[in-house]
């Protein structure tokens, strides 16, 4: 069976909002800022970006199949450093700030993740596992003849994010669970560290039981600013190199702070939040949104045709056998015997479709989607290819069973059961209650739409109930 595919990924939203703008981005990743903050660079589609601060008018610098990552700007402005699997795994590369020839810094097997550059320009900050050690750790690389050496080797992982501006100083986090795991708290929380090159020693400067993470210095080394979930909420908050005198500097009530670096000077914050990127003086004050844009082009279209001879998911076919309706891939498709090869694509949204069935004259389908939110019953016309949601129910997913024989009502109930079975107009979407025994567990319509088969609870023990007494508007047992 041959379909045609249509995929629209969350970036397609960015649409031209005049004909003089380009499209907003959105969804961006991985923001550095310039060292006098006037440019930004950032992650967008696999590759690496640049900016103006101020206009916010983006431009790509790779272009490469492989995935790019974490630019850094160079203390002077001049470079990029960047991550990139161009190779098979994570390498780091240089290029000119303003794009051109890429120069690869590191070659060993195992991945590197770029944290800093070094104040003088010379040297590259990385975090690295599997290399010497099996945990990560902080490695320092030169960049004119790429001798590599470790700094910091521990009995935890340690994740370095940068440089104090005299390069003395280095911080990071010490130990630490995925970064997306909400409120976690356990003997993986993640704690600022602060390692000290001329004394070889590590302090450890946190001890909030909850995640810390992305450290860095800021205003001349005097302060740290990093990202806590010690108000609830991921926020960026600053503190004293010691761990003391922590402060809030944002008040975010929902979603997370998250990839948070310094400019080179040390007065600038900016971070990821909501899909969107965000500045904030290091001392405080109001976070202002980076709006970005840039002419959009695709590297592929995002329409494939297959050929798929297995892998249905779920088949009906109306009473006459003119037409099924078949569920591949969580999408469902029309299929008539005539059409041989081919077929009409119903539900093309990125979510699950399924769960239906066919009125009992074949003029209608009603399947369940979970497009609104919650698992509500739409409906379809064949002839029309007309669709529309019969029974938007946000507080429950539902469980459809099926329509009555007369094609009358389209019975359904919650997921959480309990509170009976509800039958809805398959015209008007009004919804009444079918049978009202707030105890049935489990059931199933027979396939005429004649019976509805139940298991009721009954005082801990299990009966089995039939209803058939469609014409009055409601059921009996």
């Amino acid at each position: 069976m041959r379909l045609a595919i249509t995929m629209f990924p969350l970036f397609l939203a960015c649409a031209f909002t005049s004909a003089e703008e380009p499209p907003v981005l959105r969804d961006v990743h991985f923001p550095d800022l310039s060292p006098n903050a006037s440019q930004i660079a950032f992650g967008f589609q696999g590759d690496i970006w640049v900016a103006g601060v101020e206009d916010g008018l983006a431009r790509r610098l790779t272009v490469s199949e492989a995935y790019e990552e974490r630019p850094r700007f160079s203390p002077d402005g001049t470079q990029i450093a960047f991550v990139s699997d161009r190779y098979g795994n994570a390498d780091v590369f240089v290029m000119p700030a303003t794009g051109g020839v890429i120069r690869r810094v590191t070659y060993h097997s195992a991945s590197d993740v770029l944290a800093d550059w070094s104040p003088d320009g010379t040297k590259l900050l990385l975090s690295v596992a599997g290399r010497d050690h099996p945990h990560t750790a902080p490695y320092e690389i030169e960049l004119e003849g790429g001798y590599i050496r470790p700094l910091l080797l521990d009995t935890c992982s340690i994740s370095i994010t940068g440089y104090s501006p005299d390069a003395r100083f280095i911080t990071g986090i010490r130990r630490g669970a995925a970064w997306w795991r909400k409120a976690y708290k356990g003997s993986a929380n993640s704690q600022v560290m602060v390692y000290d090159t001329q004394a070889d020693t590590m302090a450890v400067v946190t001890n909030f039981e909850g995640m810390d993470n992305w450290p860095v210095f800021v205003r001349d080394g005097s302060r740290i600013c990093f990202v806590s979930e010690r108000n609830g909420r991921p926020n960026v908050f600053s503190m004293n190199p010691d761990g003391s005198d922590v402060k809030p500097l944002t008040d975010f009530e929902r979603d997370a702070v998250t990839f948070l670096t310094a400019s080179a000077d040390g007065k600038w914050l900016v971070f990821e939040w909501n899909f969107d990127l965000w500045m904030l003086r290091s001392d405080g004050g109001t976070p202002r949104k980076i709006t970005l844009r840039a002419p959009m082009d695709y590297r592929r279209t995002f329409e494939t045709e297959e050929t798929l001879k297995a892998g249905i998911e779920e088949m009906e076919v109306n009473r006459d056998a003119s037409l099924a309706a078949i569920r591949l891939k969580d999408d469902i498709f029309l299929v008539r015997p005539e059409f041989k090869n081919d077929s009409i694509r119903v539900t093309d949204w990125p979510g699950p479709d399924g769960d239906y069935f066919w009125s009992p004259d074949g003029k209608q389908l009603a399947y369940i989607s979970q497009m609104n939110g919650n698992s509500d019953i739409w409906v379809l016309n064949p002839e029309t290819m007309e669709k529309r949601c019969l029974v938007d129910d946000p507080q429950f997913y539902l469980d459809m069973l099926g329509y009555t024989r007369d094609g009358g009502k389209i019975l359904f109930r919650h997921d959480v059961g309990g509170d009976g079975i509800f039958a809805a107009n398959p015209e008007t979407g009004e919804v009444s209650q079918f049978l009202p025994d707030p105890d049935i567990e489990d059931l199933a319509l027979s396939p005429d739409g004649r019976w509805l088969l139940a298991q009721i609870d009954d005082g801990g023990r299990a009966r089995t109930c039939t209803s058939s007494r469609w014409t009055a508007g409601s059921g009996s047992t």
